[in-house]
């Protein structure tokens, strides 16, 4: 037992490789370590103790053992191999004899050890009290985390380290800490209360963290394998403007799944999600805020959110929503979303359609089913379109299949329909006036079915059948018209009053999809 020790700039590694002791155990064998009655057949190294020992400017490297995980088939396992040798990793894993390390690094210790026990016979594990240290840490690659002040206790076997930390400071944070860590494969549990957290003092473990901004929680982390799970309560955060209050639960594995998650945000600028997830590219510029209620793995969430998006392009739009939702691979589905608008920019459309000729807002309630790659459905409908004082109404079921062909299947009345609004498909129409009634189409823009039974406002009647193709520069059609006491110069100003009853077949331009693809 010695006191009072002093090292001065130690240079300390810690190493042990797959299937082998580690090469402190060379020095204090585990095998002699246990309770003893007495001090009989003690050899050199079963008893080592400091008391008040004190480190200035010392070096710790700590290699530990890694493999992948033993479930992968061969080539998952080679890939995985060679993600973890590439230098884009921020884990250090490097190729020995024998297999592979992940290597850790820790500089400029300063240090004030009360109690180091190496080895004793009365007690089978070794012990670290910490009154005080100061270190950079290099756990992964660059940034490193600038430890401070750190006060704890940390006990060691041969494969796992406990600790206590209830004092950890980083330059503008404070939290306490407590947990295991599992030396052979790098489990972890670990239990954090931050109060507060730098978002500049984390980025060590996340380097896409904005340099500003910080926060208070409470974390329970746990690693098992390739599967991890956070649990954030009572999150406060403010960050690049943004600010967030709640309950977060995430778990990472074969897929994402969100629980337990309940949040409140505001002024959240889509800059700032990119910046959190870069393999994300969002078409518009803007900023959210809203609550969200989240359940579920990405693929299938159970929602019950209240989001509003701010454009900066077109403005704002409200989107409330409750059901199931999911994405997997950029397709979007959705199971019994009942979603009201209230109300949404119709500009946004012009993400996946970009010569979309409507703008204005679109505000009521839908129940959506199905996925944007097959079918998309609203089997009901409640919607009001509003564009420069023209309205439009509808109700009732509804579908669209998005991509390089868009597909529409409509089923609705409405109540009424500005045909301003439908003469921006065909300026040169010069539409204008409102009809009600029964309106059905079905199939793609260039090849479009259509049924409708429409009243003017004088009472006149106007029923279509046929084919649009309002894809094209003119819009082309093929339709069967049948009209009663029909004034055409209440819906199209260049055309002479009228009170016609007519049986009629028009036709222009119309060519079929079949066609257009041949």
């Amino acid at each position: 037992e010695l006191s009072n020790v002093r090292f001065v700039e130690p240079e300390i590694v810690i190493d042990r490789r797959q299937g082998e002791f580690w090469n402190y155990e060379k020095i204090f064998p585990t095998a002699s370590l246990g309770p003893q009655s007495d001090t009989a057949g003690i050899q050199f190294g079963d008893w080592l103790v400091f008391k008040n020992a004190r480190i200035e400017r010392g070096h710790l490297t700590v290699r530990l053992p890694w493999s992948p995980v033993a479930s992968l088939k061969p080539a998952a396992r080679d890939s995985a191999i060679r993600i973890a040798l590439d230098s884009s990793n921020r884990s250090l894993i490097v190729r020995v004899g024998g297999g592979f390390q992940r290597v850790q690094e820790y500089r400029a210790i300063d240090a004030r050890l009360p109690l180091v026990r190496i080895a004793h016979p009365d007690y089978s594990t070794r012990l670290f009290e910490v009154d005080s240290l100061r270190t950079t840490a290099l756990a992964f690659a660059p940034p490193a985390a600038q430890v401070t002040q750190l006060r704890g206790k940390f006990e060691v076997n041969s494969d796992s380290v406990w600790f206590t930390v209830p004092d950890l400071q980083l330059p503008a944070s404070q939290l306490v800490l407590s947990g295991r860590y599992t030396l052979d494969n790098g489990d972890m549990v670990l239990h954090t209360v931050a109060s507060p957290v730098a978002m500049a003092d984390a980025r060590f473990l996340y380097p896409a963290l904005p340099k500003d901004g910080s926060g208070t929680m409470d974390l329970a982390l746990t690693w098992v394998g390739a599967k991890q799970q956070y649990l954030v309560h009572n999150l406060h955060l403010m960050a690049g403007g943004a600010t967030a209050q709640g309950d977060i639960g995430i778990t990472m594995g074969d897929t994402l799944e969100l629980h337990q998650t309940n949040v409140t945000f505001a002024g959240v600028d889509t800059r700032l999600i990119e910046q959190l997830v870069p393999a994300l590219d969002i078409p518009r510029r803007g900023t959210l805020s809203g609550r969200a209620k989240i359940d579920g793995a990405l693929t299938g969430m159970q929602v019950d959110g209240d989001v509003t998006f701010n454009d900066r392009r077109s403005g704002v739009s409200r989107v409330l929503a409750v059901g199931e939702i999911g994405t997997d691979h950029g397709i979007v589905r959705t199971r019994n979303l009942r979603v009201t608008l209230t109300p949404v920019q119709v500009d946004l459309i012009r993400v996946t359609v970009k010569d979309f000729p409507i703008d204005g807002t679109v505000s009521g309630t839908a129940t959506l089913n199905g996925a944007t790659n097959t079918r998309l459905t609203a089997s009901t409908f409640d919607l009001t379109h509003k564009q420069d004082g023209e309205q439009s109404h509808f109700t009732g079921a509804a579908a669209i299949r998005l991509g390089d062909v868009p597909y529409l299947f409509l089923d609705a009345n409405a109540s009424p329909l500005s045909l301003v609004t439908v003469g921006k498909f065909a300026p040169a129409a010069g539409l204008r006036g409102n009809v009600s009634g029964p309106i059905k189409l079905d199939g793609t823009l260039r090849d479009l079915s259509v049924s409708s039974l429409l009243r003017s406002s004088d009472g006149g009647t106007i029923a279509a059948v046929g084919k649009l193709d309002v894809e094209a520069k003119e819009i082309g059609y093929a339709l069967d018209v049948t009209t009663v006491l029909f004034n055409a110069n209440l819906l199209a100003e260049k055309v002479p009053q009228t009170s016609l009853s007519a049986i009629l077949s028009a036709r222009r331009s119309w060519v079929s999809a079949r066609d257009h693809a041949g």
